[in-house]
């Protein structure tokens, strides 16, 4: 099986998966690359692991062409948002998702969401592409920018960033009673991309299980 690859100058390791020619199009690079921050080989074998199940699985995705529901997309954006708020107040910083910033000066961001939201997909777009791509990512999902499924999901992190900054601003003038509003069926659904069941381990629970086997023997 592949192996975490070392950077000859700073001795971090990274990720390097070369993307099988028949899914390059679907895909959009030739390599999956990214860093694994760290130095120590054994971490790097057990985060290599998790990534490259990670990558197997979006190949398969590709080749499968999955599509996700109405209610996949819905899935998603109410996991960014819980997801965001979390971390938000984690780190209090409310005002990051209060104000919006233009070539005028700064405004109310609710207004610009709004904005974002009649002016249309391309709009929308501006507003939010790299909570959209962050949140593909996480989940490992492949979608196409443009696509129909994109542009859904992309309007509806809009209207949950709309949400978002309303409880930002009720934190900020110390009001925690509001809460996202969140349906909790949701929170338990599984994606249409997600194809484990009951009858069998993920593929990347196998790959961990047997990294942290090799590694307790010393191997």
């Amino acid at each position: 099986m592949a192996s975490p690859w070392k950077h000859p100058d700073s001795g971090i390791y990274y990720l390097r998966v070369g993307v099988p020619k028949d899914i390059r199009d679907q895909i959009g690079k030739s390599v999956i690359k990214y860093s694994l921050f760290t130095r120590d080989l054994i971490e790097a074998k057990r985060l290599f692991a998790s990534g490259y199940a990670d990558t197997q699985a979006l190949f398969q995705q590709a080749r499968d062409k999955v599509t996700l529901s109405t209610k996949d997309i819905e899935a998603l954006a109410q996991r960014w948002l819980q997801t965001t708020v979390d971390d938000m107040e984690d780190v209090g910083d409310f005002e990051n998702y209060l104000v919006g910033f233009d070539t005028e000066g700064y405004a109310d961001a609710s207004s610009f969401i709004a904005d974002a939201l009649e002016g249309g997909y391309k709009s929308q777009l501006r507003m939010v592409q790299s909570h959209v791509d962050m949140i593909l990512e996480e989940n490992n999902v492949l979608l196409t920018e443009g696509s129909d499924e994109y542009r859904a999901l992309t309007e509806r992190i809009c209207w949950r960033f709309m949400e978002l900054s309303k409880i930002a601003e009720d934190r900020f003038y110390g009001n925690w009673k509001s809460s996202p509003e969140l349906a909790p069926r949701l929170s338990e659904h599984r994606l249409s991309t997600e194809k484990a069941t009951q009858d069998y381990k993920p593929l990347k629970e196998i790959i961990e299980s047997f990294t942290k086997y090799k590694t307790d023997r010393g191997e």
